[in-house]
């Protein structure tokens, strides 16, 4: 919540890569190839806007929007 953007169970929701997900009675994103992952230039860029819902306070620091907050350990890709 305070990076301003979907929750993991939400389309577009994933923390590290930029793929939109599939319901399929819960969200997953099944995509293990061909897909894009986030950046921080692309996460300040808000390149893919259904990620976003706000800008958060976080960007006006020198800190990788995406590599260094942690991704919950329930919701983890392994890496």
């Amino acid at each position: 919540m305070i990076k301003g953007i979907k929750q993991f169970s939400g389309y577009c929701g994933c923390d590290k890569c930029n793929q939109k997900g599939l319901w399929l009675g819960r969200m997953t994103f099944p995509e293990i190839e061909n897909f894009t992952s986030r950046t921080d230039k692309s996460f300040r860029d808000q390149e893919n806007a259904e990620h976003h819902q706000v800008v958060s306070p976080f960007v006006a620091l020198l800190i990788d929007m995406v590599r260094w907050f942690p991704v919950d350990y329930m919701h983890q890709t392994g890496d």
